[in-house]
């Protein structure tokens, strides 16, 4: 079977009075190093989502710095940067997503970055608590 596009039938909202902006998008690109993840931790992000390639790959020169931020208790969602891609656990080499997986990162399915950034900041804008937000977040996937 190919599934070239899957419409999803879930809809959800987050009720909150705030949004908490300090969420960083960043996206990967060809030559990427870890200087932006690095800059997100250091100037206080609690969360990164990183629009990784097609399932949810990076360059494997990302993977110490991505987990770093998760060792800051950053949350890391990995998003595709591909139009209609999803990001399943499916590669186990490094910078694979099912090893950003294993390393603690959330894969974002078929969410695209920007609404990612914007559940996160809902979210965090309520809770402001990473655990919490991930339970929440990782809840809707299923």
């Amino acid at each position: 079977m190919v599934v070239y596009h899957r419409s999803t039938l879930y809809r959800e909202s987050v009720w909150s009075d705030n949004l908490n902006t300090k969420v960083d998008l960043i996206k990967a690109v060809a030559g990427i190093d870890g200087r932006y993840i690095k800059c997100s931790v250091d100037s206080g992000a609690v969360a990164i989502v990183l629009e990784a390639f097609g399932r949810g790959n990076v360059p494997k020169d990302l993977v110490p710095d991505i987990k770093a931020a998760i060792d800051a208790n950053v949350l890391m969602v990995i998003a595709s940067r591909t139009y209609t891609g999803r990001v399943l656990p499916e590669y186990g080499y490094e910078g694979g997503g099912k090893h950003l997986h294993d390393l603690g990162a959330i894969l974002a399915g078929d969410m695209r970055g920007v609404k990612v950034r914007l559940k996160l900041m809902a979210l965090f804008g309520k809770y402001n608590d990473a655990d919490t937000v991930r339970r929440f977040f990782l809840q809707s996937l299923n």
